[in-house]
């Protein structure tokens, strides 16, 4: 468990006064460390340019302060400093926690804010002084080289005062010109208080007409993790939005606005918001799409509270990151969904899973907590571009090929057995043809024996695998062969054009 430390507490009834000055650069509060100023406590920050209150950052900790009490100030004083540990050369969605604050603190990374009337990126290098606003949330690239700028460092550090109370009726953009709703009101926001906030689903956030999933980007994989405050999570994501961390909310209606509720701040400086345990529910099937160490999740459930078609207190209309691996997600009439919600299976047959690969390449689709879901149910999974069926319950991972530019309407899930499958969905090998290469992949690490015929039963070619194979058999465009898997006392065998 890890354990954090605090430097001093004000929560005393009576007036205290804790003053920072003539400290070298003041008083230091060392990541891993919580600062908490009380209603009836001051904080006198006084002494010269080298007074300060520094709230530290680094790669494992954020910075965790709240204040209720006054912060006091002096003329000539340095005010509160909140430091920003900005890893090199990914994007973060931030936030600004202490104000007044400029874009000319990240003057060598890229700023940008998101504009969403417009579905545009603005850039914020000029002109300087520019105001960042409370509540609003920014996109960041900190460079490894700044080419012809200087290279900037490590961290920003954010100086002014911290907010002490609730911002109230933040306004949420619903004004994008889009015919599709999907498209319409994302909205780039950020927690404004230096101490995380809980998105809990308490009252004192004010949603109107706001969904209640939050999206955050994770570094690691450039894609978006989801949180409901009705639980259900996607990524690594939970409830706890750390300071200076931007997230989107998703406008439902003209005149959508919420509050940032000073009531819902509380200490947790470490930064564990990706890739933590997942809770599984009994009907939650989750699908994790992943080529090259990175990972994209959507999850698909079933609940008796839930509505058909777009329910928007539990279901996640599709965020898209052109950096990801790729986009998986659910679809229904045109919507898209990464978290996907339904009353009952006995309603619907199948689902269709949206794909949208980002480079060509061998993918993985791995569906987890199969064993928990809708027990007894048949789970199979469709490819149309090849043909191939595969039984979830015996083998939940499914390996396959894609291109940029495939069609998207590529994977049905169906709960039904299937009719006329064919043979190699009972096997556990699977056949395929792409781009003028035969796929071979195999459920287990079973040796193999593969053979290639041309239509007159000469082989072509023959080679020993396990686990999955890709063959460049000499081939004479357009003409059918026919792919031979022997597995034992097995064998498997499927025509195939090139």
């Amino acid at each position: 468990m890890r354990k954090f430390y605090t430097l001093f507490i004000l929560t005393a009834s009576f007036v205290a006064t804790l003053s920072a000055q003539n400290w070298g650069k003041g008083m230091l509060v060392k990541p891993g460390w919580t600062i908490t100023v009380g209603a009836n406590s001051n904080l006198v920050i006084r002494g010269g340019e080298h007074s300060t209150l520094l709230l530290e950052d680094d790669n494992a900790h954020t910075p965790s302060a709240i204040f209720e009490g006054n912060i006091l100030v002096d003329a000539n004083s340095d005010s509160v400093r909140f430091q920003q540990y900005l890893p090199k050369d990914s994007w973060h969605l931030i936030s600004v926690a202490v104000f007044p604050e400029w874009n000319d603190t990240y003057l060598w990374d890229y700023l940008y804010a998101y504009d969403e009337a417009n579905w545009y990126w603005i850039n914020l290098h000029a002109p300087l002084k520019q105001d960042l606003i409370p509540g609003m949330g920014y996109s960041e690239w900190n460079p490894s080289n700044g080419g012809i700028y200087p290279t900037p460092g490590d961290s920003v550090e954010q100086i002014g005062l911290p907010l002490t109370t609730t911002i109230n009726d933040y306004s949420l953009s619903y004004q994008y010109n889009s015919t599709s709703p999907d498209s319409i009101g994302w909205n780039l926001v950020g927690n404004p208080y230096t101490a995380a906030l809980d998105w809990n689903g308490d009252a004192s956030w004010d949603l109107h007409n706001v969904s209640p999933v939050i999206y955050f980007y994770d570094d690691n994989d450039g894609a978006y993790d989801t949180y409901n405050y009705n639980g259900m999570q996607t990524g690594g994501a939970d409830s706890i939005i750390p300071p200076g961390q931007g997230f989107f909310v998703k406008a439902l209606a003209p005149g959508a606005h919420m509050d940032f509720p000073a009531s819902q701040r509380f200490h947790r400086p470490g930064k564990d918001l990706v890739k933590k345990s997942k809770p599984d529910f009994p009907n939650v099937l989750r699908v994790n799409l992943s080529k090259d160490g990175k990972e994209n999740e959507m999850l698909l459930g079933f609940d008796t509270g839930t509505t058909p078609g777009y329910d928007p207190l539990y279901d996640a209309p599709y965020l898209d990151s052109p950096v990801s691996v790729g986009g998986i997600y659910a679809l229904e009439n045109g919507h898209k969904y990464t978290q996907y919600w339904n009353p009952s299976v006995e309603e619907i047959d199948a689902v269709s899973l949206g794909f949208e690969p980002h480079s060509p390449g061998i993918y993985e689709l791995l569906f987890s907590n199969v064993e928990n879901f809708e027990k007894g149910l048949p789970l199979w999974l469709e490819d149309r571009f090849t043909g191939n069926w595969q039984d979830l319950r015996s083998n939940p991972l499914y390996t396959f090929v894609a291109g940029e530019g495939d069609a998207a309407e590529r994977f049905v899930l169906h709960f039904v057995e299937p009719q006329g499958v064919p043979e190699a969905s009972n096997t556990g090998v699977n056949i395929y043809a792409y781009q003028h290469q035969i796929y071979v992949n195999l459920a287990e690490a079973t040796d193999a024996r593969v053979r290639i015929y041309d239509v007159l039963g000469n082989i072509t070619m023959e080679k020993r695998t396990q686990g999955t194979c890709v063959l460049n058999p000499p081939v004479v465009p357009s003409a059918y062969y026919v792919v031979e898997v022997a597995t034992g006392d097995n064998v498997v065998r499927k025509k195939i054009l090139l």
